[in-house]
């Protein structure tokens, strides 16, 4: 379905709940008497279907320096206000450290919290620093926008020109460029 169809069907959607139907205004029923609170069911969580969704997190009060943007197929979302928590399936990401593009990442299942400014990665986690060319690879990942802080779990390999790592779990900043080992 493409955007105008899926535009189209949410439109008509409204224009049915609200009463507007195909049936001419004489032919209106009334509607049916409404039932008490704990009887009407309940709506189900919107999940939207789209060729590609572009995500961005901008840092309040400067709309100008994004902090997290990402493609994904498919998503999922709690919450319309800022604060909402997404998840996605087959997301690539761009991580930024201070306004600018440090790391590219790819996730087959990614929960990003925006409140906490949090991205959950699991599911193949790979990363490319743009800075310096070390990649990563892990089960699990964890970053922490605000603190400059990536935590990749299970199964961990850094990569670099001159290295190869493997551990358990590793403490990384954004760009991959500063790394301390948590457990070998």
């Amino acid at each position: 379905m493409n955007r105008k169809q899926l535009v189209m069907a949410l439109l008509c959607g409204c224009v049915w709940i609200s009463g507007g139907g195909c049936e001419s205004p004489r032919a209106q029923r009334q509607p049916p008497p409404r039932q008490p609170a704990q009887q009407q069911p309940s709506v189900p969580p919107l999940r939207v279907e789209t060729e590609s969704l572009q995500l961005q997190w901008r840092e309040p009060g400067s709309p100008s320096r994004v902090v997290w943007e990402a493609s994904v197929p498919q998503a999922q979302a709690s919450g319309a206000q800022a604060g909402a928590t997404g998840e996605f399936e087959n997301v690539r990401c761009v991580l930024y450290e201070e306004g600018k593009p440090t790391t590219d990442m790819y996730a087959g299942r990614v929960r990003a919290l925006q409140r906490q400014w949090r991205v959950e990665a699991s599911e193949g986690v790979r990363a490319y620093s743009r800075v310096n060319g070390v990649r990563l690879r892990a089960d699990r990942a964890i970053w922490w926008a605000r603190q400059n802080r990536l935590i990749a779990r299970g199964n961990v390999q850094v990569t670099g020109k001159q290295f190869s790592l493997q551990a358990r779990e590793v403490e990384l900043d954004t760009a991959l460029q500063v790394m301390r080992v948590l457990s070998p």
